[in-house]
């Protein structure tokens, strides 16, 4: 099991447990930074160039990935976080921005990420009785998020330290690839449909990495990190439940893998037991996520290595004391891609956006 560096005191758990059940029922070379504020400064200060960045959001406290139980339990501690101390995401979050210099010499500027599940759905879920079927199901109550929206959070996550971001500079066609692809999601309206069975490049919906990941996949930036960002696991087919009645703005979807027959999953055995992810031979469904931790460690593992040329400090990458199965080799892939590029002579800098410093690849000669 990973020790977390800064856990919340278990104490908190049984009391702000009854308050959520209780709610739920009512910034080359040795270049200085540059004096940026908003994501929207930084576009300012290049105005030839394209843009597409992306932001990234950790969750309130460590999501412990290593069994079922114990990543319901701290995604509730992650809840209690939130409420407590104002921090931007409960569960990790992930947004793009974009600035795009389009034929005609005008700018084609924007910024958003996919959000949902305002009403709870997931917890009312677990309480009654789909288990880990709540990973199967799609939350109708989604929208894509307002640029306004997009920079209240990045205040929020700057204040918090629980924010990093990673820019490219690209060539307006990748730009204009990626604002035609939000523009066709948004006109489709999948932007309602929030969760994981969805897919965003088929303009079904998704979540707010899936989105994400989807953006920078059709602009066709040549990175080749993004498939790191998945984590994997197989649900036992054990723990996954099915009930006549679904919470309200929730929906199944066709593709949803959930059993045919109703059956209860006990939310206490997975708050307070060690249920586990599916054994070898165990009868199981093969669950895929970017998580957002793996995004925010990426972007920083990427920073610091540039950090490390030009002899600045580095930042803490993890929240852990050690790497997962799934933390080590998006660190060993950044490293690499991060010499790759130093040979390369690939143009590095680092950029701030609310005082939280990032770093901009210009990816804009590279083939695609």
């Amino acid at each position: 099991m990973l020790k977390v560096k800064h856990p919340l005191f278990s104490g908190l758990l049984c009391s702000a447990l009854c308050a959520t059940l209780l709610s739920m029922w009512g910034f080359s070379g040795t270049q200085a930074y540059a004096q940026t504020s908003t994501y929207t400064d930084l576009f300012k200060a290049n105005p030839d160039a394209s843009y597409i960045l992306v932001f990234a959001f950790p969750s309130s406290a460590w999501l412990d990935w290593s069994s079922p139980s114990r990543l319901a339990r701290t995604t509730l501690q992650s809840q209690i976080a939130k409420r407590l101390y104002h921090y931007p995401s409960s569960i990790g979050h992930a947004q793009i921005a974009w600035s795009c210099k389009m034929p005609d010499g005008t700018r084609l500027q924007g910024a958003t990420g996919q959000t949902g599940e305002e009403h709870a759905q997931g917890i009312s879920a677990l309480t009654q009785g789909w288990g880990l079927s709540l990973l199967e199901l799609v939350y109708n109550d989604g929208h894509l998020e307002s640029p306004a929206e997009v920079e209240q959070r990045l205040q929020v996550g700057a204040k918090a330290e629980q924010f990093s971001w990673l820019g490219f500079q690209v060539k307006p066609s990748q730009c204009q690839r990626l604002a035609e692809f939000v523009k066709a999601y948004d006109q489709a309206g999948a932007a309602v449909n929030y969760g994981f069975p969805v897919d965003p490049l088929k303009l079904e919906g998704g979540g707010c990495t899936s989105f994400a990941n989807a953006a920078v996949e059709k602009a066709g930036i040549p990175f080749p990190l993004n498939r790191y960002w998945l984590r994997k696991y197989e649900m036992p087919l054990t723990q996954m439940g099915r009930q006549s009645t679904l919470p309200a703005f929730t929906r199944l979807v066709p593709q949803a893998r959930v059993p045919q027959e109703n059956r209860a999953v006990s939310l206490t055995g997975f708050l307070w037991g060690d249920i586990s992810w599916a054994r070898a031979g165990e009868a199981s469904v093969t669950f895929s996520y970017y998580d957002p931790e793996l995004f925010y460690e990426n972007f920083l593992h990427l920073e610091n290595a540039h950090r490390q040329q030009i002899g600045l400090k580095t930042k803490a990458p993890i929240r852990t004391e050690s790497y997962d199965e799934f933390q080590l080799p998006l660190k060993n892939a950044s490293d690499n891609w991060m010499k790759e590029l130093m040979q390369k002579q690939t143009p590095l800098k680092l950029g701030v956006i609310h005082q939280t410093s990032g770093l901009i690849v210009d990816l804009s000669r590279t083939p695609e």
